[in-house]
């Protein structure tokens, strides 16, 4: 279990929709944020120009929606503060996803993307760099044994090896209260997470831990990145806020 009894939410969260494929219907818009009670992206504070933020990503198969499958998850982190900001948690296809989080990242004014690599995530990734051209997307830098040349490889691949490194720093953010966790799917996720008689670090039978790997893989985002000086971003209009089109519910 990795989660104390101090972490508690504080407020409730905005729900938003991120709709996908409806530029159309939207007067050519492609990126669209969409004040939603019940929507998929829950919010607990909006895009502030100026700051930087990090969004680590969890991609899951996303067929069979009513089935007890695991979900897509993207967690958005202060880059400076390590608060939990927001949080994405869908059922949808891989490539589908790639477009939510272009356009969540957008509006997190251009924040930082990791998303794991394993699996389906691959998928996203190609779609996120070829399609939507997404500005910053974390790489790794890997050597290929056999010719002993390095490339760079998009994407967080979740190893035997990073999984425990980066889990373990969640915990000792935890322990130490330097993170701000608002998510009662990350809360309910982290009460859960166990280490298996294996000695693999994962969720107890029947349960999740989408949620708990999108929050470890954006606090590395933050730990291996962190936040530049605010009088630097200042003057820096990569943190502006970007243009990106945001329907409030009369509009709908």
């Amino acid at each position: 279990m990795l989660v104390s009894q101090r972490l508690q939410r504080e407020r409730p969260s905005e729900g938003f929709h991120i709709p996908v494929q409806s530029w159309k219907e939207r007067g050519g818009e492609k990126y669209i944020i969409e004040s939603m009670d019940e929507g998929e992206l829950q919010v607990w504070e909006r895009p502030t120009t100026h700051k930087e933020y990090r969004i680590g990503a969890d991609v899951s198969e996303g067929l069979d929606v009513g089935r007890d499958t695991d979900w897509s998850v993207a967690v958005v982190l202060n880059a400076e503060t390590m608060d939990e900001v927001a949080t994405l948690r869908v059922k949808i296809d891989p490539d589908l996803f790639a477009w939510q989080l272009a356009s969540l990242g957008k509006w997190y004014n251009n924040a930082k993307l990791l998303v794991e690599r394993n699996n389906h995530g691959l998928v996203t990734l190609k779609f996120l760099s070829d399609v939507h051209l997404y500005p910053d997307i974390y790489s790794e830098k890997i050597l290929d044994e056999r010719s002993s040349r390095s490339a760079r490889k998009l994407g967080f691949h979740t190893t035997v090896k990073s999984k425990p490194l980066i889990i373990d720093y969640l915990r000792e953010l935890i322990r130490e209260d330097e993170i701000k966790i608002r998510s009662p799917k990350i809360l309910d996720e982290l009460q859960t997470f166990v280490n298996l008689p294996n000695g693999k670090m994962a969720a107890q039978s029947g349960s999740h831990d989408d949620c708990v790997m999108a929050l470890a893989i954006a606090c590395f985002g933050c730990k291996m990145f962190p936040a530049m000086p605010e009088w630097e971003r200042g003057i820096n209009r990569r943190y502006m806020r970007p243009e990106l089109k945001f329907y409030q519910p009369s509009q709908l």
